[in-house]
């Protein structure tokens, strides 16, 4: 049986959104798990079957996955709520080279959307993405390239 990663319902909340890899068919099979799969044994990321992370690699490969930018900022934010990631080096412990992270910030700073999936949001702010930076997936790109890439070596 697939894990999934800690949701926490408050009260008088709604529940949170499912990340790619939690969407299931009517069903109630994985929708994505093959290609999660796939992408998981070529690029690394968050494999939900055992709740480890592996740091991404060849990011700009997942551009042939629908959910190309998804998988890394699911990855990111599952790690996170497993509590596999975090403090200074959370990059690192997500990305195998700057290559991979700047590919990841491209991706990010490409989608066209004003909002924010509220699962990742957390994820990053809690990351370290100040309030100037965290109100988009655009804003986020800006902070990874102003903030992070030019720490990398």
């Amino acid at each position: 049986m697939a894990k999934t990663t800690k949701q926490v319902q408050k009260p008088g909340r709604p529940p949170q959104s499912e990340l790619w890899f939690e969407s299931k068919r009517d069903d109630g099979v994985l929708r994505y798990a093959a290609d999660w799969a796939k992408a998981l044994k070529a690029h690394g990321g968050y494999d939900y079957t055992t709740g480890k992370l592996t740091p991404m690699k060849k990011v700009k490969g997942l551009e042939k996955f629908d959910f190309h930018c998804w998988f890394a900022a699911d990855s990111i934010c599952a790690a996170y709520e497993e509590g596999l990631i975090g403090g200074a080096n959370w990059v690192a412990q997500c990305f195998a080279t700057k290559g991979d992270l700047e590919a990841f910030s491209y991706a990010l700073s490409q989608q066209d959307m004003e909002w924010m999936h509220e699962r990742h949001h957390a994820a990053f702010y809690a990351l370290g993405v100040n309030d100037d930076y965290i109100a988009s997936y655009l804003t986020v790109a800006d902070y990874l390239d102003e903030h992070v890439l030019p720490e990398m070596q």
